[in-house]
């Protein structure tokens, strides 16, 4: 069954947070900070949604990994959707690979398999 969407708060925007991290041999929470403060921390293929006032957020992994940042204008009533995801396999191709932790803004249409996936869990 899909859940209704969250309305948010009046002034707020909802962030849509998801752990799309692969698959490693200890748990490995993802922590998301915004402004410095912890926003949300997330077991491997799961997501939350949080409401976030109005302006300019700046949204971190903790501990900060070189150059992973997300700067987000938000807009009251507005949805934001936020990958963040530690690819083991990238560990030992750096920095030819890219970093092995992600964080970025993704798309309605790139958040919409991840919700459904994690939907079904």
């Amino acid at each position: 069954m899909r859940r209704r969407p969250p309305e948010a708060p009046a002034g707020s925007g909802l962030l849509h947070v998801f752990n799309d991290s692969g698959p490693t041999l200890i748990r490995s929470d993802q922590i998301v900070t915004a402004d410095g403060r912890r926003l949300v921390s997330l077991p491997r293929r799961t997501y939350a949604v949080v409401p976030l006032p109005q302006g300019v957020h700046v949204l971190e992994p903790d501990p900060p990994s070189w150059k992973q940042r997300v700067v987000l204008n938000v807009e009251a009533s507005r949805n934001y959707f936020v990958v963040v995801a530690y690819r083991p396999e990238r560990s030992w191709a750096a920095p030819m690979a890219g970093t092995p932790l992600v964080l970025r803004e993704i798309t309605p249409e790139q958040a919409a398999p991840l919700l459904a996936e994690f939907e079904r869990r």
